[in-house]
């Protein structure tokens, strides 16, 4: 038997064991819990951009790993060359993050800043640009050009004479690059025109503007739906009036699933952004927790919405969609 006088150096030895040992859980928790950065442009202010966050909070909530979300700025190629360097000095272990220019050189920023490609996701834009830095680089989103080329396929079916491209985002953004490309690709006799808001002072003032100026285009395309309700007021559109325009548009909201089931919106292409934030926050725990790493991309679009469809899922658009 054990002496009475060793029982209780003994008990205090157990003590300090335990907790050095939940010391040592407590500083691993922690490690896990500061590793995965989800850098948001500033600059793109669109409603999906919150859908990404918040599937990006639920996915860090469903494999209890602790996320800091960051904003940068990207008005330009220089600020976002910037921008992206700022974020790969970052000391997390996982980092999320879009890119918007094609001459944004990821390549060179990962050997600058001693980045390996599988610390890293590139999420929503920048798929072209991940790949030339590295075929490894894993992205989530939704093609671009694909998005373009679904988009002129259904074009088809409403016989565009003109289609006018109103965009939030510079023109030349590399989605909005791509897109137009893949409309273009489809109705090769059907001239595209961008209409760039992203710079305007008084985008009401803008869009009246334009209607005058390109009132013989049949059709308009909405890059996303950041601009659609000044669209409809600038235009004088109402859910209640009738439709003297084939309007379509990338991307969901209520706006815009409001005029779909009014007529006005004929279909959007959607990209489910919330599913991009969880996916890219999920893949980033199995990387920190088990070194896992997705071997090819995760296409969250481009997915057909008609008007059919909005009464089913209208409650979660906002939320999840």
């Amino acid at each position: 038997m054990t002496p009475v006088s060793a029982v209780k150096p003994l008990a205090q030895l157990l003590v300090k064991a335990c907790q050095a040992l939940c010391l040592i859980s407590l500083l691993h928790q922690n490690a896990l819990a500061s590793s995965i950065l989800l850098a948001i442009p500033t600059e793109a202010d669109d409603p999906f951009y919150r859908l990404i966050e918040h599937g990006a909070v639920a996915a860090a909530e469903a494999h209890k790993v602790d996320l800091k979300i960051t904003h940068y700025s990207n008005k330009s190629p220089q600020e976002e060359k910037k921008s992206v360097d700022q974020i790969l000095k970052s000391q997390r272990d996982m980092l999320i993050f879009g890119l918007f220019y094609k001459d944004t050189d990821l390549k060179a920023a990962l050997v600058k800043n001693k980045r390996s490609f599988n610390t890293i996701q590139v999420i929503n834009s920048g798929a072209a640009q991940a790949k030339l830095a590295s075929s490894q680089i894993n992205y989530i989103g939704m093609n671009d050009y694909s998005a373009g080329l679904a988009m002129g396929n259904k074009l088809i079916d409403i016989a565009p004479q003109k289609i006018l491209f109103v965009t939030h985002l510079p023109e030349k953004h590399i989605a909005v690059q791509a897109r137009k490309s893949g409309i273009e690709a489809n109705l090769t006799n059907v001239p595209v025109k961008i209409l760039d808001i992203s710079n305007s002072k008084d985008v009401l003032t803008d869009l009246k503007k334009a209607q005058k100026r390109y009132g013989d285009y049949d059709t308009v395309v909405f890059m996303g739906p950041h601009v659609v309700s000044d669209f409809m007021r600038a235009y004088n559109i109402t859910k209640d009036s009738p439709r003297v325009m084939k309007l379509v548009a990338f991307d969901l909201s209520a706006t815009i699933a409001e005029f779909m089931t009014s007529g006005h919106i004929l279909f959007t292409i959607d990209q489910q952004p919330y599913a991009q934030g969880y996916f890219a926050v999920t893949n980033a725990a199995m990387w920190i927790k088990g070194k896992l790493y997705p071997t090819s991309d995760m296409l969250t679009g481009p997915q057909l919405i008609y008007p059919y469809v909005i009464p089913k899922i209208y409650d979660e658009i906002g939320t999840t969609r």
